[in-house]
Order: C-alpha cells, then sequence, then structure tokens
C-alpha cells in the first residue's frame, strides 16, 4: 500500500564467513543493503493488519544461491498470519542476485533479515465489508468456493496469496494470484472475489481512495478451507 511506510532492516549472516568471501552478493548492480529499499517499495501491507492496528516485525531467513536466485525462504519469527505470508512472498520474489565469489567460485549466502512493519498513516478509515473488514470477506469467499473436482479427488492442499484493489468506488479490480497451489484452484479463487460485493471504500481526510489488499487462503485437508 502506497500510504504505508515500512521501516526494514537487513542484518546479514554470511556462510561461509566474510573472510573467506572475497566478493559478497549484489542486488540491482549494488551491495546486499539496497535490498530493503527494493522491499519497502514492493511490499503490501495486509488489510487485516491495518484494521486491527497490528505492527512489529516479521525475522525471517533466505538464501542467495549460486545462480543468483532467492531460496529457503523461512520465518525464523512471526508477528500474524498475513504479515508472515507477505514477508516471505515478496522475499520469494525477489529478482535475481549476482551470487557472492569465493576462490573464484560462486557460493551460497545465507542472510537473517528482520522486517519491521509500523503503519505511519494511522488516519486512514480501512474499507469494510458486509459491516466489518477482511474476516468478514475471507468468510464470504470461503463460503462461495466450489472446490473442483480434481482439487477434491487428489487432496490438493496449500496456500494461495490473492492481491486485488478496492476503488474509492468500493469494487474489487484487478485480482491476481501472487502466491498458486494449483491453476484450478487459483481461478476459482479469482471467480469468487472478483463477483464480490461491493464494498464501503477506505478514507482519508473524509474522502474515499482505493487501496490495495493481500488476502491468504489456506486449504488443507485435516480441516479442509482456512
Amino acid at each position: 500500500m502506497k500510504r504505508i511506510l515500512i521501516f526494514i532492516i537487513l542484518l546479514f549472516l554470511y556462510i561461509p564467513s566474510l573472510a573467506q568471501i572475497k566478493s559478497g552478493p549484489k542486488f540491482d548492480g549494488k551491495n546486499a543493503g539496497v535490498f530493503p529499499i527494493w522491499v519497502s517499495n514492493n511490499i503490501i501491507y495486509p488489510l487485516d493488519a491495518l484494521e486491527k492496528g497490528v505492527e512489529g516485525r516479521v525475522v525471517i531467513n533466505f538464501k542467495v544461491c549460486e545462480d543468483g536466485y532467492v531460496r529457503d525462504v523461512k520465518i525464523l519469527d512471526g508477528l500474524m498470519p498475513s504479515l508472515d505470508s507477505e514477508a516471505v512472498r515478496l522475499v520469494s520474489s525477489s529478482p535475481k542476485w549476482e551470487p557472492a565469489i569465493m576462490d573464484g567460485k560462486k557460493v551460497s549466502v545465507t542472510y537473517t533479515m528482520p522486517v519491521v512493519f509500523r503503519n505511519i498513516n494511522k488516519t486512514m478509515k480501512p474499507a469494510t465489508f458486509k459491516g466489518g473488514g477482511m474476516s468478514n470477506f475471507l468468510d464470504w469467499v470461503l463460503s462461495s468456493i466450489k472446490l473442483p473436482q480434481q482439487i477434491v479427488e487428489n487432496k490438493i492442499s496449500g496456500e494461495i496469496q490473492v492481491l486485488f484493489t478496492i476503488t474509492d468506488k468500493g469494487k474489487i479490480e484487478h485480482p491476481s494470484i501472487i502466491k498458486s497451489v494449483h491453476p484450478l484452484l487459483d481461478n476459482e479463487v479469482l471467480r469468487v472475489i472478483s463477483s464480490s460485493p461491493v464494498w464501503v471504500p477506505a478514507e482519508k481526510n473524509g474522502s474515499p481512495v482505493p487501496v490495495t489488499c493481500s488476502l491468504p487462503l489456506r486449504f488443507s485437508w485435516d480441516g479442509g478451507k482456512q
């Protein structure tokens, strides 16, 4: 969300040690210190966290591999599911890095990164759905989904994360899957979200404004839709 400022501190732990590495990983042609800037420019503060006033940090661990891609993104210290998912999603979607070099060879490097979420725009009134917030919308989405037969037969599970905009008219536009489970399930989720009833839009200084939201949906066969 453009009106939310995310303060991000990057602490890093090299494996192997700094003394052994001739050239550390580079992001966007610069050192790793610019990665938090990229994160802060691309992160979406989940609406449910805004509604509940949740702030704090999510500590994650990830690896910049020999091929320059980010892998093995894990939560070390979580905050709440939607914030945890957003931190993992964004770091996992990182553009390719230039890998570290040791003894003339490309090597993997592991980082530990606390992502601090702090909402400095507390004057915005969140959008509401049927008299409530994101939890009401989540209940409506889950009750409206018709699981495809192939999903049921194969007991396909996992977490889908959807990105969408609530316009200043209260309509949902541009829903997209940013974390996929299966094309059939993804398409069903998009169908339902696209058919959403109108929201009461967010407001800033008394005027309606558009907001971008992310919604995690978890599907499991010990408990079904979550």
